[in-house]
């Protein structure tokens, strides 16, 4: 059974005046709903007329919650692509939809028409007092329903709209009414916007979604939790004997990689006592932007350690083959999802199956392509949310956090069931390696040989030269970032079979370069320049950047960033017409 709220689009040109902005507003509203049709059932009327009005109101008349229609209009009808509809005609119509709350007219002075709409169970209306101008209008609705899919209460959707809407004409006011009754036309030749509402009351399109999914109250976490212990539990046996995630929070930390687990404990740990917090930010357990910020942070995390999995995959199959039919531009290998998704798409048509290639060519790219859309444009909402000074900006309001975190959470679980195949694996970095500072020894030595590639070779090999035995190594950070399965707890096996994936140089652990950190502290490549590697940490991936650059006047201080740099170019090398100064 379909549970969600409709919202009905009637859209009418007029051929003997036709409005030259109304195709493009059908066109953009209907992008933006696009963009949650999962949750909201988008009817659109093209060239409506009467029966066609009539015929998908009474097919949808129980799930409708919003009406809008665009075109001509009056103070007693709306100009259909026929008949001209009267008010009284419509309102006939939408008296039988019992969940009915929005009547949009987007036509020039329909505010006559609200007497008629009384009879209606709507209790927000939006009208005009006056002629509009087309674009003006066409602009109005677009942003009216851009916001409201962003979950916007109406008063704030209305709000923004009307402002972009000045843009086109500066002299258009707006009207808000908060009771019906309260309205009067005032026929003062003003072009203006109305908005009223029968109920005092902050009606958002989530509102309806929660009703028509009895959906009880957003609780922070609860998905988040019972997701991860679900999961584990399949095949986990020190978590399936364990009631729920509070009572199993160690064992659910101690299977994934520690940047992993850090996102997990900072979202699920539970509130510091109220006595000791000074305010709701001191901890990301309530529905706030401290919150929204930190699961955006977690889906780059997630992101990021997929593109680095499949970029090492795709190595390995390009190095041995013998013609690489992986022609791409530079450009793909940009911080786009849809090229980590492209990348997988090859690896399941390369046919050679590597140790993980498994894993990634299962993956289900739907879920991926849907919540990056979804965090792209909630990134964008909290930066402009942050800077409420700029024109046009505003910060988010309780509700508007409340509904972003519940989708953003939702998002961050289906993902996290995509990837829950990482607990099998641990990522190995030099830190945990055998290392000898024996007297006997001039230098550091290393228990395995870790292979360089040499500035001159650029064929199509990787040799995995693992030995076990003691080696001199100046610079071991060629594979910095080893990914073995967990059966083998010592790695022998996995290294000296070569049973593992290499993900230098797209991940690497910053305590191969500096003093050696009490944690890993694992970054991932972001870019590269002319003369500089850029990689940002996974622990605050928006905040801290690791530049490694190239010293022109000292070349024997070039060690890591010449190491690095070979590697990509070897990779580059594999790539027809790349060069190997793309940028990451």
């Amino acid at each position: 059974m379909d549970k969600r709220p409709a919202i009905v689009l009637a859209y009418a040109n007029n051929q003997e005046s036709r409005l030259a902005h109304l195709v493009k507003e059908m066109t953009d509203t209907g992008d933006e709903l696009l963009k949650i049709d999962y949750e909201v059932k988008i009817i659109t009327i093209y060239d409506a007329d009467i029966e066609k009005i009539r015929t998908k109101i009474d097919e949808y008349k129980e799930s409708i919650v919003a009406f809008m229609f665009s075109g001509h209009s009056g103070q007693l009808a709306i100009k259909t692509t026929g008949h001209a509809m009267s008010a009284i005609g419509l309102a006939n119509c939408l008296a039988a939809c019992p969940a009915l709350k929005l009547i949009f007219i987007n036509g020039c002075s329909s505010a006559g028409q609200i007497e008629h709409f009384k009879q209606t169970r709507a209790s927000n209306y939006i009208f005009t007092e006056s002629p509009i101008e087309d674009q003006a209008a066409s602009d109005f609705a677009t942003t009216f329903w851009k916001r409201m899919a962003l979950e916007n209460t109406i008063d704030e959707a209305f709000e923004i709209a009307f402002r972009n809407a000045q843009a086109f004409n500066g002299n258009i006011k707006s009207q808000k009414s908060r009771f019906l009754d309260e309205f009067e036309p005032k026929g003062d030749d003003l072009n203006k916007w109305i908005l009223s509402q029968n109920e005092n009351e902050e009606w958002s399109l989530r509102d309806e979604i929660n009703a028509f999914n009895e959906k009880p109250a957003f609780e922070v976490n609860k998905l988040l939790k019972r997701t991860l212990h679900a999961e584990l539990s399949k095949t986990e046996r020190d978590i399936r004997g364990i009631k729920d995630f509070d009572s199993a929070r160690g064992e659910i930390y101690a299977k994934f990689p520690q940047f992993f687990s850090k996102y997990i404990h900072d979202l699920c740990a539970p509130p510091p006592p109220q006595s000791t917090m000074s305010n709701e930010d001191d901890s990301y357990s309530y529905p706030n932007l401290k919150r929204l910020k930190k699961i955006i942070d977690f889906y780059l995390v997630i992101k990021e350690i997929t593109k680095a999995l499949t970029l090492a995959e795709i190595r390995e199959n390009l190095i041995s083959q013998e013609t690489a039919d992986f022609a791409f531009s530079d450009s793909w290998l940009t911080d786009d999802v849809e090229n980590v998704i492209f990348g997988i798409n090859w690896l399941r048509s390369a046919g050679k199956q590597t140790v993980f290639t498994q894993e990634l060519i299962s993956l289900d790219l739907k879920i991926f392509l849907e919540s990056a859309q979804y965090f792209e444009e909630t990134k964008k909402q909290v930066a402009l949310s942050e800077k409420p000074d700029t024109p046009g900006n505003e910060k988010l309001s309780p509700k508007q956090l409340q509904a972003y975190c519940e989708k953003a959470e939702f998002h961050l679980v289906e993902l996290l069931k995509e990837v829950i195949f990482i607990k099998n694996y641990k990522l190995v970095t030099i830190k945990q390696m055998t290392v000898y500072k024996n007297r006997a020894y001039e230098e550091v030595v290393f228990g395995f040989s870790l292979f360089s590639y040499e500035a001159t070779d650029f064929n199509r090999n990787d040799p995995k030269e693992f030995i076990e035995e003691e080696i001199k190594l100046m610079a071991p950070d060629t594979f910095s970032i080893l990914l073995i399965r967990k059966i083998d707890p010592d790695m022998t096996e996995s290294l000296s079979t070569g049973k593992y994936l290499n993900l230098s140089p797209f991940l690497i652990d910053n305590n191969t370069l500096f003093d050696k950190a009490k944690i890993p502290n694992i970054s991932f490549w972001e870019s590269i320049e002319n003369d500089s590697i850029t990689y940002k940490t996974f622990y605050v991936p928006d905040q801290t950047k690791l530049r490694i650059k190239e010293d022109l006047d000292d070349p024997s201080k070039n060690r890591f960033y010449d190491n690095l740099k070979l590697q990509f170019d070897h990779f580059f090398s594999l790539i027809p017409n790349s060069k190997s100064h793309a940028a990451g």
